[in-house]
């Protein structure tokens, strides 16, 4: 065998071999990816479940948000101070 036939001989055959290796693999993780099984679809009523659920989510969001526009409201009322609101101090008498 001359040495150009036998270098392409050689070429070929690892060239066969990259190409079967991946074939192996691919049905591997293939096979993998069966057993250990994909996200499903959500059905109909999952899907409405899912949609009530972000919902009522949303709807809380909402109502946190205006509790917290009233909580700061309260405070900025309650830093307002004025003297002629106070309580008596502890001797009853008036500031």
């Amino acid at each position: 065998m001359s040495g150009d036939l036998l270098a392409a001989v050689q070429a070929f055959a690892a060239f066969a071999t990259v190409l079967v290796g991946a074939g192996i693999g691919l049905t591997g993780v293939r096979w993998i990816w069966q057993r250990t099984g994909r996200p499903s679809t959500p059905d109909g009523e999952t899907l409405a479940q899912l949609q009530a659920s972000l919902g009522r989510l949303d709807e809380n969001e909402r109502r946190v948000a205006e509790l917290e526009e009233r909580v700061d409201f309260a405070e900025r009322m309650l830093a307002q101070t004025r003297p002629e609101a106070q309580l008596p101090g502890p001797t009853g008498d008036r500031r």
